[in-house]
């Protein structure tokens, strides 16, 4: 460990010289066809892969589905259930860590609305059985929001929602309800460590929350509120070692305007606390979109979007020293009095202002507030990029043009500091999940001293940096090492040239005819060194001619387009010998691939859980069949 410290550091001080790379948006691309796909969730893995959770309507009930997209926004795993039951699965919350695809939701199978915890693999696979967190929403009361969660190190979840329960226990029958901000913590198996509590106040609407927790565990927590007559920005911090709170629990408000404060959304970077959140004009027909840098003397706030329309629904995602925000914006179809009929009549009632953008599929069609695919307004995609200091680098660009409603946007990026926003748009029926990215431009002039001279990487980066390389196992690994060390140094290399290159051309000629071709086996064959080879892969992926899974600690490059199953070398093995030999034992199967048992039972034990392979017990004897023979 005190070896690799200095190399640590060496490399991470060559990162910061590093100017940042531009770069362009790729085609939009739709997810689903079902026409009734949203509320998603978006996240990406270290090897750059997309998840995404959302929830469709089928049948007259709402179920959760999840599908993976590779880096370069192609499905990997096509849409699957993930949670059905007899009643309705809404509004869900993801995160992702070591241990899986941690989900909460909203379900409704008992008769009335609970909080549920489940845990999928990386494939999106359940891995644990669906848990209720024993939050139970008033009776004839329904979501009108997701809950938001965030993850600590150990894999313990903290959660937050919006709920609906009597403002008093003394308040008459007749008397309304007020929906509150409540916190609770789970570990990763779903058992409950901090039950639900109630962090707002127990005398206004609470909407909103939104938590973000920081590299030592504290949970910082915001919310909109209307305690004060109009909503504002409440803020409080929830420490690791809570087990209580309670009303001297220190609440701090962040906003004093003189109309609504909604929608806050935070991100935690580099020590600091960001938060973006729309904010009403005086006469509270526009929403204005603000971003800020939460410190201990009050907010360093910028006015981010200020035009004759409405800027809400605001996501933020990090990539070295820039903030990405994406949000939904309807400048471009305000007109006038209709516009303000949409504001009034969403500020008149306070699930208004969700379920206009945030519609449900329940099949009530008549309840759900304003329909963002209707008359009134026409919501596309905008995004910018900002400094730490909240100030635009990039401000408002469009990324959408649709007949109407593009709405819900997610942000993430990806360990090469790759953009990816999945949306709904919502011009026909409720909606489908479209996609778009925004890539790393290469280099074209500096090929030379990378091919020629790659030695002239140790004079910058020192020996330290190939030693770390090769310290870590697995050519995989030192594939994504290297793209990330080298490509910032690259500048444009405009689409039409690109295989202008004699090496390129012979890399994506040999991995045509080789899919599932390794880096050492490019290597190999080409004669190219490390750095070259990563270069020109990196550059053909991203352009979108190539396509590379990780496979153990190898990383498989394939042809784009070509079909991949996501199965490693070793269980495609398995697979062909089960279908030439029906109804094998384990043992016969490692005798023909020469491996040990252990190893073949591990890896069925894998196919089992993703429905490949199926077992049949016959006497003291079993033996192995596909599930689908034809595969």
């Amino acid at each position: 460990m005190k070896r690799t410290l200095p190399m640590v550091m060496l490399i991470s001080l060559l990162l910061l010289l590093i100017p940042a790379a531009s770069g362009e948006w790729n085609d939009i691309s739709r997810l689903t066809f079902t026409g009734s796909a949203e509320q998603h969730t978006l996240m990406v893995d270290e090897d750059d892969t997309a998840h995404i959770v959302f929830m469709e309507n089928s049948g007259g009930r709402t179920i959760l589905r999840y599908m993976q997209l590779d880096s370069s926004g192609e499905t990997t795993v096509p849409p699957e259930t993930i949670i059905t039951g007899p009643g309705d699965s809404l509004f869900p919350a993801t995160a992702l860590d070591s241990f899986g695809i941690h989900v909460v939701w909203w379900d409704s199978r008992s008769g009335s609305f609970n909080l549920y915890y489940t845990l999928l693999d990386h494939n999106g696979t359940r891995i644990l059985h669906e848990r209720s967190l024993g939050v139970e929403m008033a009776e004839d009361t329904s979501p009108v929001e997701a809950p938001q969660v965030d993850l600590d190190r150990f894999g313990n979840l903290y959660i937050v929602w919006s709920q609906q329960r009597k403002t008093s226990e003394e308040l008459a029958e007749e008397e309304t309800w007020a929906p509150s901000i409540y916190f609770a913590k789970v570990d990763w198996e779903g058992s409950v460590l901090v039950p639900s509590l109630r962090i707002s106040s127990a005398y206004a609407n609470a909407i909103n929350p939104d938590i973000e927790l920081d590299s030592s565990s504290v949970a910082h927590v915001v919310w909109s509120e209307d305690l004060t007559g109009n909503y504002e920005i409440y803020y409080t911090t929830v420490m690791d070692q809570d087990s209580h709170l309670d009303h001297e629990h220190t609440i701090i408000r962040l906003t004093d305007t003189p109309m609504e404060s909604i929608q806050p959304s935070l991100i935690h970077h580099d020590g600091s606390l960001f938060m973006s959140w729309s904010d009403g004009d005086s006469e509270g027909d526009i929403f204005a979109l603000h971003l800020a840098r939460i410190m201990a003397s009050g907010l360093t706030m910028n006015l981010v979007v200020s035009d004759s329309g409405n800027a809400l629904y605001s996501q933020l995602a990090v990539s070295g020293h820039r903030i990405h925000m994406v949000w939904q914006d309807d400048r471009h179809s305000w007109n006038g009095g209709q516009g303000r009929e949409a504001v009034d009549e969403m500020r008149d009632n306070v699930t208004q202002i969700y379920r206009y953008i945030k519609r449900h599929s329940q099949g009530d069609q008549g309840d759900q507030g304003l329909d963002a695919s209707g008359d009134l307004t026409n919501w596309e995609i905008y995004t910018g990029v900002f400094d730490t200091q909240t100030i635009a680098i990039e401000n408002e660009t469009r990324l959408t043009s649709q007949p109407r409603g593009s709405i819900t946007p997610k942000i993430t990026t990806n360990s090469g500091g790759d953009i990816q926003i999945v949306w709904v748009d919502s011009s026909h029926s409720s909606g489908d999940l479209f996609y778009i990215d925004h890539t790393i431009e290469e280099i074209e002039k500096n090929e030379g001293i990378i091919e020629a001279k790659e030695g002239s990487l140790l004079v910058i980066g020192g020996l330290g940096i190939l030693a770390l390389i090769y310290l870590i196992s697995g050519q995989g690994r030192r594939y994504a090492i290297l793209r990330i060390l080298i490509l910032p140094l690259y500048t444009t290399i405009s689409r039409d040239k690109l295989m202008e290159n004699d090496n390129r051309k012979q890399i994506v000629e040999l991995i045509t005819s080789n899919e599932g071709i390794t880096f050492t086996d490019l290597m190999d064959e080409l004669g190219l060194k490390n750095g070259a080879l990563a270069y020109h892969l990196y550059t053909l992926e991203r352009r979108r001619y190539i396509k590379s899974v990780k496979d153990g600690k190898y990383r498989r490059f394939y042809p784009r387009g070509a079909k991949v199953t996501g199965l490693s070398s070793l269980e495609e093995k398995i697979i062909t010998v089960i279908r030439t030999n029906p109804s094998i034992s384990q043992r016969e199967i490692a005798t023909i691939i020469e491996s040990t048992p252990q190893t073949v039972n591990y890896n069925i034990k894998k196919l089992i859980k993703r429905g490949v392979v199926y077992l049949n017990k016959e006497g003291k004897h079993t033996h192995c069949n596909l599930t689908n023979p034809n595969m």
